[in-house]
């Protein structure tokens, strides 16, 4: 499995230098580059590939001097990076043909310079020595390593890149073997949330920490002083990084909670449940638009993946229709507005509504990962009455949990008696 260890980068004054240089050149090949793409379909309805432009480097260092201050591989990995962008814009668009439901498609595009801020050392370009970093062409600088790096782990890539603010960082592409799959036995559903950032089927819940809320007064502030200060001004690229920390400082805290929450979710249990949600969808609503995107529950179903998968479990995702109507006690639909947030069924089941949702959530996600697919009105197709029948009970007078029961015994939510 691969992973992605992140540290601060402390080059002296002479080695920044040297990397802001090398991010110019790379950035001039990769402009370079689209260009003869472009003019030569445009002129000549001719393809140019990866192979063809990268043997043109050595002619380029011989001809342009700033280029010989850049390792070679540097400038093969600016190509390759092109590369994979015409590979996946016209991915995208034989997806959009197919009738796949892919992401918007967007052509490669020129890079300004506060547009291109990374560079990419192969092995054969870095070594690490301790907190000690060695750059090809540049230098030996010092990292600060926060946490080990795996002895088990090959380091196969390090990027180094420069934030808005204006600090370095180095990203190692760690692969690591992969960790033992256990058997699942505990399962625990997730219903994320504005109110609640998760509430969890046995009870736990998370608060959201808002930190775009909280920091939303000060940043505008110093927008505002960004948009007075003359355009190409020393105070104007003052201002500038004033506000770039402020929004560091914001992502900071969501993903520092994040993090937290998303380690404590893998540790809870074996299989995690979440519902599929399409954020990009409901983005669309002006009036919850910012306050999902401060809860990031992309960001939080993203972070709980790759850490269960680290510690051997797995995260499931089950379809969302009506999770929040059915009740999780006999499976009846029970309407409900969004600003009722008390779960009431005739069966005398009351509880909160996000917790409803979150043991709905943990129920069908048993069911898939034992292969019985549940209807949302808790019918389960393996065995369901053809007419007629009580909901949430299959043909043979059975719940659907008692199904999934019998299929898998020891597999129980986390915090809860077996079903």
């Amino acid at each position: 499995m691969e992973r992605a260890f992140k540290f601060k980068l402390l080059p002296t004054p002479k080695q920044a230098i040297k990397l802001l240089n090398s991010l110019d050149a790379c950035r001039h090949l990769h402009n370079a580059a689209l260009e003869e793409r472009i003019t030569a379909w445009k002129c000549c309805r001719k393809r140019i590939t990866y192979k063809m432009q990268s043997k043109e480097i050595p002619e380029i260092m011989k001809a342009y001097p700033e280029f010989k201050s850049v390792q070679h591989h540097v400038l093969q990995r600016a190509l390759k990076r092109l590369d994979r962008a015409y590979a996946a814009f016209f991915k995208r668009i034989g997806d959009r043909k197919a009738g796949k439901n892919a992401c918007k498609v967007g052509f490669p595009r020129f890079k300004g310079r506060n547009r291109y801020r990374t560079l990419e050392f192969d092995r054969t370009a870095f070594s690490l020595k301790g907190d000690q970093l060695r750059l090809s062409k540049v230098g030996t600088s010092k990292v600060v390593l926060h946490r080990s790096i795996p002895k088990e782990a090959v380091v196969s890539v390090a990027y180094v890149k420069r934030d808005a603010v204006g600090d370095w960082w180095v990203m190692f592409s760690l692969e690591l073997p992969d960790a033992p799959v256990r058997t699942p036995k505990t399962a625990i559903g997730v219903d994320v949330g504005l109110l609640h950032l998760a509430t969890c089927s046995d009870g736990t819940v998370f608060e959201p920490v808002r930190s775009l809320k909280s920091g939303l007064k000060r940043l505008r502030r110093e927008q505002r002083r960004l948009s007075r200060r003359k355009k190409g001004g020393t105070n104007r690229e003052r201002q500038r990084v004033i506000v770039a920390r402020t929004h560091r400082t914001i992502e900071r805290r969501r993903s520092d909670w994040l993090n937290k929450v998303s380690r404590k979710l893998a540790d809870s249990a074996d299989v995690v449940v979440f519902e599929d949600l399409r954020v990009k969808n409901m983005l669309q609503n002006r009036c919850l638009s910012r306050a999902i995107s401060d809860a990031a529950w992309g960001e939080l179903i993203r972070k709980t993946t790759y850490k269960a998968e680290g510690a051997g479990g797995m995260v499931l995702r089950v379809k969302t229709q009506d999770s929040s109507q059915e009740c999780s006690n006999c499976g009846r639909m029970v309407q409900k507005d969004l600003s009722e947030r008390t779960h009431r069924c005739v069966c005398g089941t009351v509880m909160d509504r996000d917790l409803n949702s979150a043991i709905v959530i943990v129920k069908r996600g048993i069911g898939k990962l034992q292969g019985i697919v549940p209807t949302f009105c808790g019918v389960s197709h393996d065995c369901a009455a053809p007419t007629g029948g009580t909901p949430g009970r299959d043909a043979c007078g059975e719940t659907g949990n008692t199904a999934a029961r019998a299929v898998a015994p020891d597999l129980v939510e986390a915090g809860s008696p077996p079903f």
